[in-house]
């Protein structure tokens, strides 16, 4: 066996949280964290010399990284440890990182030789827990605070719409603005457009709640697109979002543009730079007409009402035809005990 897409399953862990697995997809870069078969993160094999890692540099969740003063950062839900990879490949002096996961954290940490001690390093403190409520407890501010992309298949979200999240309400954005220092920003990656709108209507939430004007968070908000977006499609592609608590400069997006072309990363939406016909009805006309422009459902998710992947409308067709088939089934299963009476009785 050469080692190559093999799709093995190198090691397996069992919690009350979670079913981990650790999978052997792609060979020499790195491994795949899967959790309960579906969500996943990468564990790239770093042999101490980030010049082998330089290839990296082009990912659009990179891209946030190359900003900002590079003091202290916060990653909720490093997962296998990308993004603490991308912070010390850029000179980031404090990485914090609260994972949910205790298993990840213990099988990077068993596989030192082949991520480099990742979550050991210098600079680097890793703490297991729920990344909202360390945050609250805590009185520091920070640089960057980031949440990274948990990789799911399309159909993988079905299961997550009706699964409370309480990382993407507009109470815990408040959280992670309120801990964020003089010049800091939020970076946020998500699946698709859906949930990138979702993100921005529950921003706009926040900010008019704080008595901000109407459609001015569009100022504060850059989106880029993932790494293989398409620059001409007017649905952004895997989503990168930098919320900074000031409005954008002039001279900070001719830096991001500058990068970025660089990069060959493509921005999707910068204030006056590269506006986009989704955010008009939010510029123009407010909150309630941005919401109702699009056929999904973006409205703001809050605590009382966490469900940021759910953004079908009514019920999703797939939870629709599970429903019917298990209405079926019950039905089946309490006649099926009358028919067999009946027939014993002729």
């Amino acid at each position: 066996r050469d080692g190559r897409n093999t799709g093995e399953v190198v090691d397996t862990r069992w919690s009350a949280f979670a079913r981990t697995d650790l999978v052997d997809r792609s060979g020499d870069t790195g491994l795949n964290f899967y959790v309960d078969g579906g969500a996943g993160s990468y564990m790239f094999r770093f042999p101490g010399d980030y010049r082998r890692l330089f290839f990296l540099r082009r990912e659009a969740a990179f891209f946030p990284y190359y900003f900002g003063k590079r003091e202290r950062a916060l990653i909720v839900g490093p997962g296998g440890g990308a993004d603490v990879l991308y912070a010390l490949m850029t000179g980031w002096r404090d990485i914090e990182a609260v994972e949910i996961n205790p298993e990840i954290v213990d099988l990077v940490r068993e596989r030192g030789d082949y991520n480099g001690h990742l979550y050991d390093l210098q600079g680097v403190d890793v703490h297991t827990g729920d990344g909202r409520n360390y945050l609250q407890r805590s009185d520091r501010r920070y640089d960057l605070i980031a949440l990274p992309l948990v990789y799911a298949e399309a159909a993988d979200l079905v299961g997550y719409a009706l699964a409370e999240n309480y990382l993407f309400t507009r109470e815990a954005f408040a959280a992670y603005l309120d801990h964020l220092g003089e010049g800091g920003r939020l970076v946020l990656v998500v699946h698709n457009h859906a949930l990138m709108l979702r993100v921005v209507a529950t921003l706009e939430a926040l900010w008019l709640e704080r008595g901000g004007e109407p459609g001015r968070i569009l100022d504060h908000l850059v989106v880029v697109n993932g790494s293989r977006g398409d620059a001409t499609s007017e649905e952004a592609y895997r989503p990168l979002l930098l919320v900074q608590k000031k409005p954008y400069t002039a001279y900070q997006l001719g830096q991001f543009r500058k990068v970025m072309t660089e990069l060959e990363l493509n921005a999707y939406f910068m204030p006056g730079l590269r506006e986009r016909s989704a955010f008009t009805p939010l510029r123009t006309a407010g909150l309630a007409a941005f919401v109702a422009a699009t056929e999904f459902d973006i409205s703001p998710v809050t605590d009382d009402r966490p469900f940021f992947y759910d953004a079908t409308p009514g019920l999703d067709v797939k939870l629709v035809w599970l429903l019917w088939g298990s209405g079926f089934l019950g039905v089946v299963a309490l006649l099926a005990p009358l028919a067999f009476g009946a027939m014993c009785e002729r």
